[in-house]
């Protein structure tokens, strides 16, 4: 049944899985002023609430479907929504969540606000300052193990020498520096010369052009 609410309130469509969740939202929203519930459904309902396929500001779920979609999403595909109707995925808030956390959710996402509760919030940042340890670490272990006649080689190379100038300089065989120059390309994973030296100056090897 559809209610005739303030057009100022913000109008909340319910599709979640748990029938005793959904009640219990029900009741907190319609407690305040500025929140409309204008209908709750279940996934599994054949036909959800004619207000999602009208006017909803702010979809409101609880669950993903085995591809990872939400099933919020899955259920308003195709659906027209008058004001730009924005989703709230319950789970996020955590099983800690207040009544007023819930509130102040779908307030929040229906203003354009990412809603990240505290708790999420701290494991992000510790993933994201994490990351950079172990991209170091990785680019530690994968740097290549260059002998000093091969750093000395790679040195000449990115000035500009030719194998012949720097068989001359180093006092080897051209046969011998093209055969550094082989197995150089294949430790750093280069199709060139060039590359190689760019590949090796990023691991942090000292190489004066």
């Amino acid at each position: 049944m559809n209610e005739c609410v303030p057009s100022s309130s913000i109008r909340v469509f319910l599709l979640l899985e748990n029938r005793l969740l959904r009640e219990a939202l029900v009741r907190l929203f319609r407690k305040r002023s500025d929140l409309s519930v204008v209908g709750q459904a279940s996934l599994a309902d054949e036909a959800l609430h004619p207000s999602l396929e009208t006017d909803c500001d702010v979809l409101v779920g609880d669950c993903l479907l085995p591809d990872g979609t939400p099933s919020i999403l899955a259920a308003s595909e195709g659906k027209p929504h008058g004001r730009g109707c924005k989703i709230l995925l319950v789970g996020y808030l955590l099983q800690d969540a207040s009544a007023s956390d819930a509130v102040s959710a779908v307030r929040a996402v229906h203003r354009g606000q990412a809603v990240c509760p505290p708790r999420l919030c701290s494991a992000l940042f510790r993933v994201v300052a994490k990351a950079p340890r172990e991209i170091t670490f990785q680019n530690s272990a994968s740097k290549p193990d260059l002998t000093l006649r091969q750093q000395q080689l790679v040195t000449l190379v990115a000035k500009g020498l030719t194998n012949k100038e720097i068989a001359s300089h180093l006092n080897l065989s051209e046969f011998t520096v093209r055969n550094h120059i082989h197995r150089i390309l294949k430790q750093v994973d280069a199709g060139s010369r060039s590359e190689a030296v760019e590949t090796i100056r990023a691991h942090g090897f000292s190489i004066d052009s």
